[in-house]
């Protein structure tokens, strides 16, 4: 169940499984249907937008623009920010995901 207003899409996650709305959170494809005629929305998250890496091209562009080394940003996908998220609770440290290193 959700809810569309102005503009933003609500989702009552107290009422998801915490598996579906773990499995929403982390998916690359999402499709809603809403309204009375069924129409559909459908978001798309990849890394790769046909020849561009996405991710290295953030990496690139956020260490040119503040002037830092591109090794020392890290780069998440939705699933490494939730690990990371919840080690945090845990640790109060920010693990990087297992094919970064930090410098």
């Amino acid at each position: 169940m959700g809810e569309y207003i102005r503009g933003d899409l609500f989702l009552d996650a107290a009422v998801m499984p915490v598996d579906d709305y773990l499995q929403l959170l982390t998916a690359t494809r999402v499709t809603y249907e809403f309204g009375d005629k069924n129409d559909r929305l459908q978001f798309i998250i990849e890394n790769q937008w046909g020849d561009a890496a996405i991710g290295d091209y953030l990496r690139g562009a956020v260490s040119q623009f503040y002037r830092i080394d591109p090794k020392a940003i890290g780069i998440f996908d939705t699933e490494a920010m939730l690990r990371a998220c919840l080690a945090y609770k845990r640790t109060n440290k920010i693990p990087l995901p297992p094919d970064q290193t930090r410098k």
